[in-house]
């Protein structure tokens, strides 16, 4: 017998869900600039092309924006797991 969650039980853990995919795509975006500024900043060793400099320092900048992005969502999904848990019947774990 399969018993139905309550709706804000349903609603939360489908705003979980959400959110997590939405730290993944922040995990892989960071991944993804991490690499860029390993490579761009061994290219501006190599080279000293004024451009270079500038694209690493924007690099740098977008690649500490989606870290605090990424801090920020952690967070986020901790409060939402923690009123989840909070619920009467929580028994059933958060996917």
């Amino acid at each position: 017998m399969h018993m139905r969650l309550p709706a804000a039980h349903t609603q939360l853990l489908r705003q979980l869900k959400d959110e997590r995919s939405k730290l993944q795509d922040l995990v892989w975006e960071l991944d993804d600039l991490e690499h860029a500024v390993a490579d761009l900043e061994q290219h501006v060793c190599d080279t000293p092309d004024p451009s270079k400099h500038q694209e690493l320092e924007q690099l740098r900048q977008r690649h500490d924006h989606i870290e605090d992005a990424v801090l920020y969502q952690m967070m986020y999904i901790d409060r939402l797991q923690e009123r989840y848990d909070l619920l009467p019947y929580s028994a059933i774990p958060a996917a």
